[in-house]
């Protein structure tokens, strides 16, 4: 139980820190990314089967991330330091 508890407390304390230090949004798209690679690795090492549609929100939840990370560098525009 002891255990546990200190596992608890170090995810929590890494949620806090990447909030504060990083931002919000890259929390959330960690914590995304984390929970897709772990469905995909039960769907497929595991052998756990999945059926059409949650096959189909997998997609859609990587699609997501992966246009989200491309529309930030695509529509952003590089930030040069000036000549001093």
């Amino acid at each position: 139980m002891v255990m546990f508890a200190l596992c608890s407390v170090a995810g929590q304390w890494f949620i806090f820190y990447t909030v504060v230090k990083v931002s919000a949004l890259a929390c959330t798209t960690m914590c995304t990314t984390r929970k897709f690679f772990t469905i995909v690795y039960t769907a497929t090492v595991k052998g756990k089967s999945l059926n059409e549609q949650q096959w189909v929100g997998a997609v859609l939840v990587m699609g997501g991330l992966i246009f989200d990370k491309a529309a930030k560098y695509m529509f952003t525009t590089p930030k040069h330091k000036k000549d001093q």
